[in-house]
């Protein structure tokens, strides 16, 4: 009996790993439809194709935490690999671009913004304006657009365009 009760509170001393616990986690982000959307930059090759830079960041929520996830692969293709930590969850929304304000409740992203005047670059756009996003299951980002795009060739020398909305 002696041995027994020596012994009883070393074993109920189990560990329980916490499922709920930050670690690294990489998301495959991929475009919709045909490849003709998304974001980053416009292919070289195809003007029609969109792709990852580099640089690029995207905000994942695990539950209703914000999370940095950055490029870690597929720079100058339709479909990266992200990397950064968060925790463990049954459904992920994610946004691009990287929106540290951002939060989400239940199904609503809030404080999400895009600036009010755009930067464009020569035969590409403001990457901080061209909001999408994203829901999934599983670590596979499905990215939609949630914003138009207007394409303007100016056929003489010009430094600012303005467009109103009425």
């Amino acid at each position: 009996i002696v041995s027994f009760a020596s012994c009883s509170s070393e074993d109920n001393n189990t560990t329980i790993e916490n499922e709920s616990a930050v670690k690294v986690m990489t998301f495959t982000a991929t475009q919709e439809g045909d490849e003709q959307s998304t974001r980053a930059a416009i292919s070289t090759s195809d003007s029609k194709v969109i792709n990852w830079e580099s640089d690029d960041k995207i905000s994942i929520f695990d539950g209703t935490n914000n999370k940095q996830f950055t490029l870690t692969d597929g720079a100058g293709s339709t479909s990266g690999k992200f990397s950064g930590e968060a925790g463990q969850s049954t459904s992920y929304t994610a946004v691009y671009p990287y929106q540290p304000n951002a939060s989400l409740s239940g199904d609503d992203v809030t404080n999400v913004t895009l600036p009010a005047t755009q930067n464009a670059t020569d035969n590409s756009f403001d990457k901080n304006a061209a909001l999408m996003m994203a829901q999934s299951n599983s670590n596979t980002l499905n990215f939609k657009n949630v914003v138009g795009y207007v394409k303007v060739k100016p056929t003489f020398n010009c430094t600012r365009i303005d467009l109103k909305a009425f």
